[in-house]
């Protein structure tokens, strides 16, 4: 949902205060319903990711389309997309064939580097016979827009207090600065 409804619409206009429409996504999936059109509860953006709101995602998403999400992850190389995954289903994570967790920690690493993303390798350094290190790091990719990514990295870190992840305790067991999405 962050990497693909939520980050791309704080690019798009949207505050984590920007009131959105909360769906039956039962509802939604019926093909002759016209998914801006149904009714639901209101709830701020911030809200709607610390409480992982399904209907919230899939109408946000059906408003801004399936083609700006899926941009984001063709753009960060996600390697296994499908034609039938330009569709509202994605926006809760109904791809056709997965993602990988090597494409989703590089694509949360994004969003915790202002936007820019780096294809993933665990290489470190590569030293030659002489003693240089010869690695240069892959091609930065900026994604999304810095005040966007930052934004989202804030609404993370209220994840661990004020959302599904509060239940954890993290802030009360640590001193050390985490985020969360549940």
């Amino acid at each position: 949902k962050p990497l693909l409804v939520y980050t791309p619409a704080l690019e798009h206009g949207y505050t984590p205060e920007s009131m959105l429409v909360n769906i039956d996504v039962k509802e939604a999936h019926d093909p002759e319903v016209n998914v801006q059109e149904l009714e639901g509860n209101q709830i701020d953006l911030r809200t709607a990711v610390w409480k992982s709101s399904n209907g919230t995602a899939w109408w946000l998403y059906n408003r801004l389309t399936p083609q700006v999400g899926m941009f984001k992850l063709e753009m960060m190389q996600y390697s296994d997309l499908h034609p039938s995954d330009y569709c509202d289903a994605t926006s809760l994570g109904g791809f056709t064939n997965g993602v990988s967790t090597v494409e989703q920690a590089s694509a949360y690493a994004a969003l915790a580097n202002h936007g820019d993303w780096v294809e993933p390798t665990c290489i470190v350094s590569m030293i030659d016979a002489t003693g240089k290190d010869i690695y240069k790091q892959g091609e930065t990719v900026n994604v999304y827009e810095p005040k966007a990514a930052e934004t989202m990295v804030d609404i993370f870190k209220g994840e661990l207090t004020n959302g599904t992840a509060a239940k954890l305790g993290w802030n009360r067991q640590s001193s050390i600065e985490a985020l969360s999405k549940t």
